[in-house]
């Protein structure tokens, strides 16, 4: 089993600093990263996106599933035809990940959705798993510390934002493993974390309108250290009227008071649902 820096000599290959190539090349984080995609007898295809040299596609074939590997490099490509040639089970899909057509991929059924991604890429390829979350069973990604300790933040902490209320309505996000910059080739300036996304049976609460309702949360959040009452007065993202912000200072004067990241998930419900007079789709009683 050659090792990535091996296949990087072997191809006369360097990794494109400007596509943020990182190459995993550590054989015990690797081992770490197939062992949190929670594969079971149900996965019978996993969808990799950018497979690179090939090393965690190795692994998910060896699993005994089948792969379709995304990889828009052509010099990763050509390496990837070469090593898995004799390969029935690996699918090669030279496509950027960002338009490739995941719904395609559910003919058969909802698939597993695995990468390491790049630093540039790696909000735009979370918003589409949220867009495209009905046709994976699961989502698994290799991500920059920073970007998955707010996916997976909770309410009070410095870390909880837009991404923990957005991602945190739809989904149950795990953290599975610390990938330290020493496992890459070349090494990133900061440590990667590993985390799940499980699409849950049904969201925290209900949204007609998601890009509303994604604008909502981006007004709540711009100014960190202001009120909600005030993020909401001065916010450039959405529109609401005289009419609406009565509606939400009469039914929740007390949560207006406080700050966007000390508001749980149905609370951002119950505000979004007297902003739209609708009503909030919850387990929990809205609050006095």
């Amino acid at each position: 089993m050659p090792t990535s820096a091996q296949l990087l000599k072997q191809y006369g290959l360097a990794p494109k600093k400007t596509w943020g190539q990182n190459f995993l090349v550590d054989p015990g984080s690797l081992d770490r990263i197939v062992q949190g995609c929670h594969l079971d007898r149900d996965d019978k295809r996993v969808v990799e996106i950018g497979a690179g040299l090939g090393a965690l596609t190795e692994r998910l074939l060896a699993a005994d599933r089948k792969v379709v590997a995304i990889e828009r490099d052509r010099d990763m490509v050509h390496v990837l035809r070469e090593r898995f040639a004799e390969e029935p089970g690996l699918t090669i899909a030279e496509e950027n990940a960002l338009t490739f057509d995941y719904p395609a991929q559910a003919d058969d059924g909802p698939f597993k959705l695995v990468g390491n991604l790049p630093y540039q890429i790696s909000s735009s390829i979370l918003f589409l798993t949220l867009e495209h979350r009905s046709v994976f069973r699961s989502a698994h990604f290799l991500l920059q510390k920073e970007v998955a300790q707010r996916l997976a933040a909770t309410p009070g902490n410095k870390d909880y934002s837009i991404l923990s209320v957005l991602f945190g309505r739809v989904f149950q996000v795990q953290r599975e493993a610390l990938i330290g910059k020493g496992a890459f080739v070349p090494p990133p300036k900061i440590d990667s974390l590993f985390v799940s996304l499980f699409p849950r049976r049904e969201p925290v609460f209900a949204v007609e309108d998601e890009k509303r309702f994604t604008l909502f949360i981006k007004a709540a959040f711009h100014q960190r250290r202001k009120t909600l009452e005030n993020c909401l007065k001065r916010q450039p993202f959405l529109e609401i009227s005289d009419d609406q912000r009565t509606t939400l200072r009469e039914t929740y004067p007390d949560l207006l008071k406080q700050r966007a990241e000390q508001l749980d998930l149905q609370q951002f419900g119950f505000l979004y649902a007297a902003l739209n007079h609708e009503t909030a789709d919850s387990p929990v009683s809205p609050p006095a």
